[in-house]
């Protein structure tokens, strides 16, 4: 190991911790190799003195090691340097680069950049996390599909980067999908991909398998301008859903999936790896460990917890399929093994992590970050019923007809539930009898985890301090009180939109805007701890926390087909939180 290397530590992260500023000479030039920057610069994970900064190299000649410089300056000029030093684009790690810097400044901008032998990158900035603040803003984002648009939501945060200090991803942040499913039909998300310029390569137009493929998907995302762009301009703070390994992962596999135990323990440590080489995350267990749930503390005035509900402990997902048959639903059985207080989704040590971290926490606010929706979204067995059949048909025609049947549906049910709300006399017993048994919708939330939601509450409880959970998944946005089985209000839930990623339109083949609507206006009315709900649109969430009131502002665009767009200003909201004597209040805008 020579002089310059031993000035770091090298992890089994991958990440270099860099300890300050290394006198560099010609001498040292001559240890660089050539390559480009065709991925950009990222920077990730800042702490009060500490922030990961990450680039590629995509080198002219493949060896095992080859030399970049990086520099770390106050000023985006770089005329007066406090980081600096050689490190080493490493072909174990797909030439991959994390420099942890530390011994940083609190609440500090920093601008950053590589340089190989032939190249400079592009100029990154970032900040370390406030000792002490009175406001932090940060955009939130969830489920961007390369091959269903544009990532104009991306560009559009941008044009706030003067506004906003950091973002938040909760996952889906690539897609596992092929072009085409394993029977040769179309995959999820590519309807209009080869019309609007977004299909796979040649080289990577398979559903991912192997750690090559993972990072060829990882290196064509990453080539987007939009994307580079965010990276550049803000530090990420991120995790994992179900698409950065498998689609409906859990603890022990994948549902619905025949992959024997160890195709999927192969894949899934593939898929942690380029997780961890493209990503500008401090691996916080190690850098093949599953574990990624951690911390961080903004100042007195917020502490982010972000979790982990896939890969951990999540029990193996249930489908009504198999609690339906013939039209009959096998209600008994379905609630007793819903509601076994054996199924995870956090898992203990997490749950207990959490409990501590929230204890000792001297924050006013508590933001807990994860994947799935955790309030409540249930509707009639009617609907559960003839959704079941519709996603299960390969039958044009009767699909036609389940959608006719669910859309006027979720259209009578609503208004029967509305007239239940004001105690209409006039209701019949039929119409009644429509919405006596309410299902959730959504196994895959923490509706299919009720016992483990219930632990979370306790928690939530037990420190009595104000709480906002962000979540992800679902692609539409929303807002809803989450409350313990004593209607105690334990906090809010705020949820993003999908980047790019279809939501009902494709779920349902709904092109008509008026009968989103429709639905998106029947669904709200089944649950009253609802707040807001937008079904319909592509965009993303900011929040605006300050010590008295936390502001959240839904912002969406008009198109992802092409790189047109405009903000749809008409259908923005902001919902404004307060907190005061134990108790919770709301004002819309």
């Amino acid at each position: 190991m020579d002089k310059y290397r031993r000035r770091f530590l090298s992890l089994s992260t991958g990440v270099i911790i860099s300890t300050g500023l290394i006198n560099l000479g010609l001498s040292d030039e001559k240890k660089l190799g050539n390559g480009q920057f065709l991925h950009g610069v990222a920077s990730g994970d800042p702490l009060q003195d500490k922030v990961i900064i990450w680039t590629r190299l995509s080198p002219e000649k493949v060896t095992p090691s080859i030399g970049i410089i990086y520099e770390v300056s106050h000023k985006n000029d770089f005329s007066t340097l406090i980081h600096t030093g050689i490190v080493y684009a490493e072909r174990e790690n797909d030439f991959t680069v994390k420099v942890d810097l530390n011994k940083l400044e609190p609440g500090t901008r920093y601008y950053y950049r590589f340089r190989s032998a032939n190249n400079v990158s592009t100029i990154g900035n970032t900040i370390t996390l406030p000792s002490h603040t009175k406001k932090m803003t940060f955009a939130v984002f969830s489920c961007s599909n390369f091959t269903s648009g544009y990532f104009n939501v991306y560009r559009d945060v941008c044009k706030l980067k003067n506004k906003i200090d950091l973002i938040i991803h909760l996952g889906d942040y690539i897609y596992e999908y092929g072009m085409y499913d394993e029977s040769g039909k179309p995959a999820y998300g590519t309807k209009n991909s080869v019309k609007s310029g977004r299909q796979l390569p040649d080289d990577n137009d398979k559903a991912l398998k192997s750690l090559n493929d993972y990072r060829r998907r990882y290196s064509l995302y990453r080539s987007d301008p939009d994307l580079q762009e965010l990276h550049k301009n803000f530090p990420v703070i991120s995790i994992w859903d179900d698409h950065e390994i498998l689609n409906n992962v859990y603890a022990l596999g994948v549902y619905d999936n025949d992959m024997t135990s160890n195709e999927y323990e192969k894949q899934k440590k593939s898929a942690i790896k380029a997780y961890y080489e493209w990503l500008p995350i401090r691996p916080p267990y190690g850098s093949e460990s599953e574990k990624i749930y951690r911390s961080f503390h903004f100042g007195d005035l917020l502490s982010l917890y972000m979790l982990d509900t896939r890969l951990l402990s999540r029990s193996a997902q249930f489908d009504y399929s198999d609690y339906i048959k013939d039209q009959y639903f096998d209600e008994i059985t379905f609630k007793k093994d819903i509601s076994s207080s054996k199924r995870s989704l956090l898992g203990q040590d997490q749950l207990e992590w959490l409990e501590s971290e929230l204890s000792n926490s001297n924050t006013r606010w508590q933001f807990i970050a994860q994947q799935v929706k955790v309030t409540n979204s249930n509707v009639p067995l009617e609907i559960i019923k003839a959704a079941n059949k519709y996603f299960k048909s390969e039958d044009k025609e009767e699909k036609a007809k389940l959608k006719k049947q669910i859309t006027d549906s979720y259209y009578e049910t609503s208004r029967i539930k509305a007239r239940m709300t004001l105690n209409d006399a006039t209701l019949t017993d039929d119409e009644k009898n429509r919405l006596s048994k309410m299902l959730p919708y959504n196994l895959d939330a923490w509706d299919g985890y009720p016992s483990e939601r219930e632990n979370l509450y306790k928690i939530l409880k037990s420190v009595n301090k104000p709480n906002v959970i962000l979540s992800g998944d679902t692609h539409f946005s929303w807002a809803s009180k989450f409350v313990n089985k004593l209607n105690q209000v334990l906090g809010i839930e705020l949820g993003t939109t999908s980047v790019t990623s279809p939501g009902l339109e494709e779920d349902y083949d709904i092109d008509d805007p008026k009968l989103l609507r429709q639905l998106e206006d029947s669904v709200n009315v089944f649950d009253k701890n609802s707040l807001y709900s937008n079904f319909t649109d592509r965009g993303y969430l900011i929040v605006e926390v300050e010590e008295d009131e936390v502001k959240a502002h839904w912002r969406y665009i008009s198109n992802i087909l092409s790189r047109e767009y405009s903000v749809l200003n008409e259908r923005s909201h902001q919902l404004r939180i307060a907190y005061k004597n134990n108790q919770y209040y709301f004002r819309h805008r």
